[in-house]
């Protein structure tokens, strides 16, 4: 089933143009004289990027004034100027110009296109990816609550760090790793850890540990955990069995 899957993906439209694009070779240039491309392009200092043979150019910069005029050029309304240019001040035109993809043909806006069609656009994917990002906090804070919880009411606030409390070794080792990892690059940084490691020196209980790990780690451990605390964990989330 596995294998039927893989190749499918492989097949795919998605795949195969990312391994196109990854296979891309692009360098950075070197100071003008010391390498020529074979196109015949000298590299430059500012730099040229080389993408099989392509040659783009550095961008030149454009004032704020100039941005507006070359949205309006593309037949975008802007009614306003001056909110348009505060906009694209705090904003940064290349971070805006995404916001405005479903109102543009390439580079030509549809018709009654105007400005604050794309603020609108902006302000709504702030607010709900700040409202997806307000419960997604809490639901990973939940899980790794509870799940440390029903966990080490069985097998200890360090059983963590015993390979025999799981179903999959390997799985289990890069989890531990990863952590680790965290760890020392935190370590400086982070009181609770300082008080295990340096001055209690001794393994960090599962309830803290939990921190070093993503939802996504936490979601592997909680994968290969024993069945009785895969249950434990689904009915204090409030999940049921079926049937």
């Amino acid at each position: 089933m596995h294998d039927k899957i893989a190749k499918s993906i492989e097949k795919s439209r998605i795949f195969r143009l990312t391994k196109n694009i990854t296979s891309y070779i692009i360098k950075l240039t070197s100071p003008p004289g010391l390498c020529r491309h074979p196109c015949g392009a000298t590299r430059t200092l500012g730099g040229v990027l080389f993408i099989r043979g392509m040659i783009m150019a550095d961008k030149e910069f454009k004032s704020i004034e100039d941005q507006i005029s070359i949205l309006e050029s593309r037949g975008l309304q802007i009614p306003d100027r001056s909110v348009a240019a505060d906009f694209l001040l705090r904003n940064n035109y290349y971070r805006v110009s995404g916001y405005s993809l479903t109102l543009r043909n390439h580079d030509v806006f549809t018709q009654n296109a105007n400005f604050q069609n794309i603020i609108d656009i902006y302000e709504f994917d702030h607010n709900l990816r700040h409202i997806l990002l307000k419960y997604i906090e809490l639901i990973e804070v939940t899980v790794k609550s509870v799940y440390s919880y029903e966990f080490t009411k069985v097998y200890g606030a360090t059983g963590q760090y015993a390979a025999v409390n799981f179903t999959d070794a390997v799985i289990h080792a890069d989890i531990m790793q990863k952590a680790e990892i965290q760890k020392n690059t935190r370590l400086q940084h982070e009181a609770y850890l300082k008080h295990f490691v340096n001055e209690l020196q001794q393994d960090i209980p599962l309830w803290a540990f939990v921190d070093l790990l993503t939802i996504s780690n936490v979601s592997f451990l909680y994968k290969i955990s024993q069945p009785a605390i895969k249950l434990a964990v689904a009915y204090s989330l409030g999940l049921t069995t079926r049937g």
